[in-house]
């Protein structure tokens, strides 16, 4: 895609974090964002914290945690272009959970994350 397109993707992934990616434009040399969340401590034991940067967003998204079967388990609305949000996980079971975020249309960050006591 890169040499075609003139889109390639950022060689520092690992600064994104989990659920989005950087490009930048070859031709113009312009960097454009997308959207990123991740999340600390990964397993949880008694909370967790969702760190995101959505440039894209235009007015407010919601991020969801189902359980492995689809059920939601959580909806938290977030307000900002930017930020965190903690999980508590104290009353939630162990094992495995998915996330994304959504501004209504689409989903726009996604990830997993495991809930271990």
């Amino acid at each position: 895609m890169c040499h075609y397109y003139h889109i390639c993707t950022d060689e520092n992934n690992e600064l994104l974090g989990n659920g989005g990616r950087s490009f930048y434009n070859t031709k113009s040399n312009v960097k454009v964002e997308t959207n990123t969340i991740s999340v600390a401590p990964n397993p949880a034991n008694t909370y967790t914290t969702f760190s995101y940067q959505l440039p894209m967003l235009k007015e407010k998204a919601t991020l969801v945690i189902c359980d492995v079967t689809g059920k939601e388990i959580e909806k938290i609305v977030l307000t900002n272009s930017e930020g965190q949000q903690i999980w508590d996980t104290r009353n939630i079971n162990n094992g495995l959970y998915y996330y994304y975020v959504t501004d209504g249309i689409t989903k726009i960050a996604k990830g997993k994350i495991a809930v271990q006591k």
